[in-house]
């Protein structure tokens, strides 16, 4: 349950994704930290294994130019920066991060996969940068004998698609059939002005608009906190772009027969009712470990839109008073450092 933030509009978009993802980075982020902008057909990027703090510490990051962005921050790794998304491809054309699961897909994913990927990458102009001899299943082993990081993969494949002439969106979507996974990710590529490639499978993502800029965000809690004039879900199954104008969808088209296009918000928000005690502090992936156990609301064998509930209910609570939250420090992926995980409790019984 990774965050991600994108930014298109007149303000630099740095200041803006900064601002969007401090807000998101206690819910199971700020483990890796990364910033992609796009200004006048180049890519610029920083990030570091950490959290917001430590990118605006440790790189370059508020010199990044322009007024379009995508920022990534993420859950527990392999602790090195190259492992932080989002994964430019080696080239600098294009640049993509994902927020999803691999354990438990229940999309069709033949074993060779990966080996298929390979090929495709090894007559292509694009390398890898997470490869590490040690042992990480389940990520995947390459011929090399080395273990990289599966969505550097999809990115590099994206850019393979992009070179051979396929736009963002197709580029997205032909990589999303290539190897399906339960996700929602954020694109752009260099030769695409002011643009982000947005697609959402089943994984929670918001859009909104605040002043002259629409803006991309895991959670609509990031939206609530900063004042936004309005949010709405994109809708699941969907690849968009999203310019300083609006934003515009398609169906992504592979495996909605596998997708809870309607999940049951009123059941859901009973079984939140129920794990929520007073005076127990519960984290976001505390809530998110139980959730998925209850088959009621997340049926077996499909895609469900379990992140998208959870950040639902806790946005409503906190808008009613309901539940609080306080924050602490825990450990991160480096050794050594601490970062932010937000927790919930409820402050009355909910009729």
């Amino acid at each position: 349950m990774c965050n991600m933030a994108a930014y298109t509009g007149n303000k630099p978009a740095v200041k803006e994704l900064i601002e969007l993802l401090r807000v998101q980075e206690g819910l199971a982020g700020g483990h890796f930290t990364g910033i992609t902008t796009l200004h006048e057909g180049k890519l610029y990027m920083a990030k570091v294994c950490g959290d917001v703090d430590d990118l605006l510490k440790k790189t370059n990051v508020l010199d990044l130019p322009g007024t379009t962005g995508i920022a990534h921050s993420r859950t527990p790794g392999y602790a090195d920066d190259s492992w932080a998304q989002p994964f430019m491809a080696s080239d600098g054309s294009t640049v993509f991060c994902a927020n999803g699961i691999g354990a438990g897909n229940v999309l069709p994913f033949p074993e060779d996969t990966f080996q298929r990927a390979e090929k495709i990458l090894a007559a292509s102009p694009f390398s890898l940068s997470t490869g590490v001899e040690a042992e990480l299943p389940p990520y995947p082993k390459l011929s090399d004998g080395k273990y990289y990081h599966s969505t550097e993969i999809e990115s590099a494949l994206i850019a393979e698609f992009h070179r051979q002439g396929s736009d963002m969106r197709e580029a997205v979507k032909q990589a999303f059939s290539f190897m399906p996974t339960q996700i929602a990710s954020l694109a752009m590529a260099a030769d695409e002005p002011e643009t982000v490639t947005v697609m959402r499978y089943n994984q929670s993502l918001f859009y909104g608009r605040r002043d002259d800029g629409f803006c991309i965000a895991t959670s609509c809690t990031a939206f609530q906190d900063l004042n936004y004039n309005w949010f709405q879900p994109v809708p699941v199954g969907s690849v968009g772009k999203l310019t300083a104008d609006g934003i515009s969808f398609e169906m992504l088209g592979a495996h909605l027969d596998k997708l809870v296009i309607s999940p049951d918000l009123a059941a859901a928000a009973k079984y939140f009712d129920q794990l929520l005690e007073p005076g127990k502090p519960l984290g976001l992936l505390d809530m998110f470990d139980q959730m998925v156990k209850n088959h009621d609301i997340s049926p077996e064998g499909y895609s469900c839109q379990d992140s998208f509930l959870l950040y639902t209910y806790l946005a409503e609570k906190l808008r009613r008073g309901e539940v609080s939250r306080s924050s602490r420090q825990v450990p991160g992926s480096r050794p050594g450092s601490l970062r932010t995980e937000t927790t919930f409790i409820k402050k009355k019984e909910c009729k």
